[in-house]
Order: C-alpha cells, then structure tokens, then sequence
C-alpha cells in the first residue's frame, strides 16, 4: 500500500497497470504530458491550447 502522497513517475512508453481500488475513497491520477519544444504538433491531436495560450518552451 502506497501512503498518501506518494508519486510514481512512469515513462509513456512503459507497460504498467494499477491495482483495482479496492478503497470506497475514489483514488485521483494525473497526467502530465512533456513534448519536445521542436516537435511538429498534430492538428488532430487531443491535447489542444488554446490560441491565447500558445505553446512555449522552457528557458
């Protein structure tokens, strides 16, 4: 059993799966998504901003 708390870090290309919650709290996830400042986005992607808040790379 993990504490509270706790993060585990998966790469996205990695095989993993998570136990059933067997816990009657509901159990949050959240993804975080690092693309390459060079990449070409793809228009049909998912993962959209909007064109107020363009994409930018850290400096």
């Amino acid at each position: 059993m993990r504490r509270r708390g706790t993060l585990v870090v998966l790469h996205g290309l990695l095989p993993h799966k998570s136990a059933p919650n067997r816990s009657p709290r509901s159990r949050h996830a959240y993804a975080v998504h690092v693309v390459d400042g060079a990449a070409s986005w793809s228009t049909d992607n998912w993962l959209r901003r909007s064109p107020d808040m363009p994409m930018r790379g850290f400096e």
